[in-house]
């Protein structure tokens, strides 16, 4: 079961077009998996579901998935993406 106080909810660049979501950057996916790879040895991270919209990444407690807001959060996110 996800508690959704442990997860955090990272927006894919995707297109909707006649019903399909297309991904806007082909290279989004394996960059950000690359990047959370580099994250989980400091914050713990449980498990990344991939959704159609977005990636739901799920830490190990509800402290760590805070921490990641903080330093990562949206107001953050042309810097580190």
């Amino acid at each position: 079961m996800v508690k959704k106080i442990n997860c955090v909810k990272i927006k894919k660049p995707v297109l909707r077009v006649q019903g399909q979501d297309i991904l806007m950057d082909r290279h989004w996916h394996e960059h950000t998996i690359n990047h959370l790879n580099e994250i989980a040895k400091d914050m713990p991270i449980k498990a990344v579901h991939n959704k159609s919209n977005h990636l739901l990444v799920e830490f190990k407690n509800a402290k760590i998935a805070t921490m990641f807001r903080l330093k990562y959060g949206e107001e953050r996110k042309q810097e580190i993406f």
